[in-house]
């Protein structure tokens, strides 16, 4: 494995960098100091994101409240139990079906 690794990395080596690496340092700290700033700064390698109202933040967040109150009531309404069948269970008349003098026959 170690040997295919090395193979790997040499093959590379030789090959050189594919863009010229002159100004990588000042370039990443520009950045950096641009991202703390609230700026963004402009790179090749970025690609553009969209600006409509969909990509909003503030329409994600909506979306996701709204997503998660449909879970929450669907799942309220389904889960619901059924209410029971009205049926009294006479406890102190004499033909109570569950009293010991029934059970016992």
């Amino acid at each position: 494995m170690t040997t295919k690794l090395d193979n790997l990395i040499s093959v590379l080596k030789n090959e050189g960098a594919d863009r010229s690496l002159v100004n990588l340092e000042p370039d990443v700290w520009s950045r950096i100091d641009a991202a703390e700033q609230g700026a963004t700064v402009a790179s090749p390698d970025m690609q553009p994101a969209g600006r409509g109202w969909l990509a909003s933040p503030a329409f994600n967040r909506i979306a996701a409240v709204a997503f998660a109150f449909g879970i929450g009531a669907s799942v309220g309404v389904i889960g619901t139990p059924m209410p029971a069948a009205s049926e009294t269970i006479p406890v102190f008349s004499i033909e109570a079906p569950y009293a010991p003098s029934g059970l016992l026959g």
